[in-house]
């Protein structure tokens, strides 16, 4: 039988403190990483973004008209609108409406301003 040489070779190893250094160092890479995802996920339009934006049109369309001016608050299961209706400029013709639509958390989702005509004679 053929006997194999086993050879030795001496490896140098690491020092606590490079290991210590490297785990620092991609523990950071990865929290950076982490912070990127997270922004451009809360930023992108999502589908709850464009179902938000949605239902904002739709409330602004079912707004009354003469408008009254002031703040109210519409209140669903999942959404909770505030519409601010405000004259625009001091003109008694333009009003100046602006619809907050939050979530149950109360995080704002979508918002919309527009400046409306008031058709109304006083």
């Amino acid at each position: 039988m053929a006997r194999s040489k086993i050879r030795s070779v001496k490896l140098t190893a690491s020092s606590i403190l490079e290991v210590v250094v490297s785990m620092v160092v991609i523990v950071m890479v990865l929290g950076i990483a982490m912070m990127i995802y997270t922004n451009v996920m809360r930023l992108s339009l999502s589908e709850r973004r464009l179902r938000a934006q949605v239902r904002l049109q739709q409330a602004m369309l079912e707004l009354e008209h003469p408008l009254s001016y002031g703040a109210k608050e519409d209140n669903n299961e999942d959404w909770t609108i505030e519409k601010d209706i405000l004259p625009y400029e001091g003109n008694a013709r333009l009003q100046e409406v602006h619809l907050v639509l939050y979530d149950e958390r109360h995080e704002k989702i979508s918002e919309i301003r527009k400046i409306v005509i008031n058709n109304e004679d006083k």
